[in-house]
């Protein structure tokens, strides 16, 4: 049936793998944390984000309201051009 023996060896092999995985993933988060918190956004960043997010809110309402959808897009086309004014 089930083979203890190979069960156990198996999990004395991968418990420092999986210890060593959680803490890389933690020293990253923190990293990002730590250091993440006095980053500024540049303002391009900044449009860049809301676009997306309107882009993202007129995507949800297309299947709700067309008219609310229509004017979330046309706010993104204006980020837009600002996002394109910003890199010219």
């Amino acid at each position: 049936m089930f083979n203890t023996q190979f069960y156990t060896k198996l999990v004395t092999i991968l418990e420092p793998l999986k210890t060593h995985v959680y803490q890389t993933f933690l020293c990253s988060r923190c990293y990002k944390l730590m250091f993440g918190l006095f980053k500024k956004k540049s303002k391009q960043e900044q449009l860049q984000e809301q676009h997306a997010k309107l882009l993202k809110e007129a995507f949800e309402l297309s299947k709700v309201n067309r008219k609310a959808s229509d004017q979330k897009t046309a706010e993104a086309a204006q980020i837009e051009e600002e996002i394109a004014k910003l890199r010219a």
